[in-house]
């Protein structure tokens, strides 16, 4: 019994084990797949094209590394809106606010051409917005000095929503909408 245990174990530490075993693989003429343990085995006119199988990667290789990758980032939010149509959102908004605050700006002036009965601000035409001096009927001044008050309290509230929207309304869409992190970060980041 000793005699076996031992001839069982030399066996063992010097045959060659499994995960070195390396196969080679032809194919004749006919389309047959061979596959033999000795390169010799194979016929000569093969023999270039024979590929080389191994079970596991040889100590002399490194094993081939696992790239850990999340799932892939979406290209669209639960909407369907992609990261294009956030910074598009995002420039309208700071444009409306540009021209926002050009029109209370020049509001401002007519009103003070107005308020000191300035040649120019007798006569004018009105436009939704605001007031064009120079041409048309004769004004009113103080009438269109009140109507030119209300219109930037108007105004000054959509330059209000306009810097909401292009600073932190865009982003909370985005948030809500469940878009992407790095969206969120090219957001925040976009002039």
């Amino acid at each position: 019994m000793k005699s076996l245990t031992f001839l069982f174990v030399f066996l063992f530490y010097f045959s060659t084990p499994i995960w070195a075993l390396v196969l080679y693989q032809w194919v004749d003429k006919q389309g047959h797949i061979h596959i033999v343990d000795d390169p010799s085995k194979i016929p000569p006119p093969y023999r270039d094209k024979a590929k080389v199988l191994e079970f596991l990667p040889s100590a002399s290789k490194s094993p081939p590394k696992r790239v850990e990758a999340g799932p892939p980032e979406p290209t669209k939010d639960i909407y369907g809106r992609d990261l294009k149509w956030y910074l598009e959102q995002k420039k309208y908004w700071l444009k409306q606010a540009e021209i926002l605050q050009k029109q209370i700006k020049e509001n401002e002036r007519v009103m003070q051409l107005l308020h000191r009965g300035v040649p120019k601000a007798r006569r004018g035409v009105r436009t939704p917005y605001g007031l064009q001096l120079g041409k048309g009927p004769l004004l009113r001044r103080w009438a269109e000095y009140k109507r030119l008050q209300r219109l930037n309290k108007i105004l000054a509230q959509k330059l209000k929503k306009a810097r909401y929207m292009s600073q932190k309304g865009i982003l909370r869409q985005a948030a809500k909408a469940q878009a992407p992190s790095s969206w969120l970060e090219a957001i925040r980041n976009d002039p």
